[in-house]
């Protein structure tokens, strides 16, 4: 992930979010609250398009190999009726 983008993005939410608020009339606690809770959604949807692209860039990279991805094996323990 990058991090200057990250901040830069965390910054920027938190100055429209606050524009918002203050637009809205939020008093002083709201606002707070209402700061806090867009930052928080707005950087969990930017670390989750990080991910599914850095997933995405993976599974292109095995298919140019040639490989498949691997799936993972569950092991069941055999359970003996007693």
């Amino acid at each position: 992930m990058r991090l200057p983008i990250f901040l830069a993005g965390f910054f920027f939410s938190v100055a429209v979010a606050a524009a918002i608020g203050m637009a809205a009339g939020f008093s002083t606690g709201k606002l707070i609250l209402f700061v806090i809770a867009v930052a928080v959604v707005l950087q969990l949807a930017y670390v989750a398009v990080v991910a599914l692209l850095a997933a995405n860039q993976k599974r292109k990279r095995q298919d140019e190999e040639g490989k498949t991805p691997a799936t993972p094996t569950a092991q069941v323990p055999q359970e003996t009726d007693a």
